[in-house]
């Protein structure tokens, strides 16, 4: 038997479950204002999609006009990593 689990981050693999209710909810409590919560917690067994669904998130509001996302790297150092991103992608202008 082959495997039907995907060894990329993030690629759907053929044998997947959506969860698009439950994506719906996280995708609408974060939009409401105020948001019901500010944070989620996905939990779920090894190769389960969690990383899917997290990949959708990313993919949903990168199309949308009123979110900055910000792609993390555990090599970098995160505040200079985020306030990088977010000067790059707001086309923000610092001024000193």
């Amino acid at each position: 038997m082959s495997n039907p689990f995907s060894i990329i981050f993030g690629r759907k693999p053929t044998n997947y479950i959506e969860r698009i209710k439950e994506q719906n909810q996280i995708i609408t409590d974060f939009e409401s204002i105020p948001s019901p919560t500010t944070a989620y917690i996905i939990i779920g067994m090894r190769r389960s999609g969690k990383t899917v669904l997290m990949s959708s998130f990313k993919n949903y509001f990168e199309s949308t006009e009123n979110w900055i996302v910000i792609n993390g790297n555990p090599k970098d150092h995160i505040f200079e990593n985020i306030a990088n991103q977010i000067y790059k992608k707001a086309k923000l202008k610092w001024t000193f």
